[in-house]
């Protein structure tokens, strides 16, 4: 077993890495399974057999894949469960986390998204440069989407974990655009009896 022997073969000859023979007598060995590798010294009767071993969760191995380590699940994705056989095994990274593309495949997230940003499905990165914490809207650490400034405060910058308290002398209203980026937003306005316009922007004179 672990061998092939081919018609004329002098010698038995070792399946190659990707390939196992697990049956005496065959001429031809074996594709690796999907969901397995094959490579020299996986289990087996002798050092150097190849035998198929589960693919290692964060790697996925389709048919015929010689190293544990040979397909790794892709940026944006993890899989904590050993046995993957193709990338549609890898599943998205979870929305308000990242998965980073560092070459190795993944168990689990890396973290959550930095406050200031928000994570949708499969990003790899803390800080996606697409996905900042527009104007009007604050994003805690772990943000799945922005969150619209409640009344009382406004945040007139992007990218920030909170908002801020509306300056004495003027109210801030909410828009009542709920969490969705690129909504309008104002400045707070002086609350004298001709400034009744919602506002979640900067500060400004009547």
């Amino acid at each position: 077993m672990a061998h092939s022997c081919p018609l004329g073969s002098l010698e038995p000859l070792l399946c190659p890495p990707g390939q196992y023979q697990d049956e005496p007598g065959q001429t031809l060995c074996k594709m690796c399974p999907a969901g397995k590798f094959c490579a020299f010294g996986t289990q087996g009767p002798e050092s150097r057999s190849i035998w198929p071993v589960d693919c290692p969760a964060g790697y996925y191995c389709p048919s015929g894949t010689q190293t544990a380590t040979q397909h790794p699940c892709p940026g944006g994705t993890f899989q904590g469960r050993p046995g993957a056989r193709s990338t549609e095994d890898c599943k998205p990274c979870p929305a308000g986390h990242f998965c980073s593309d560092s070459g190795a495949g993944k168990r689990f997230p890396d973290g959550p998204c930095s406050a200031g940003y928000y994570c949708p499905p499969g990003q790899t990165s803390a800080t996606p440069t697409s996905f900042r914490c527009p104007q009007g809207f604050y994003c805690p650490e772990g943000s799945s989407q922005p969150r619209a400034c409640e009344n009382g405060t406004f945040q007139p910058q992007e990218a920030k974990g909170s908002c801020e308290p509306c300056p004495p002398g003027f109210y801030c209203e909410a828009s009542g655009t709920g969490g969705l980026p690129g909504a309008e937003t104002r400045p707070p306005r002086d609350a004298g009896p001709q400034s009744q316009v919602p506002g979640t922007g900067a500060p400004s004179s009547p």
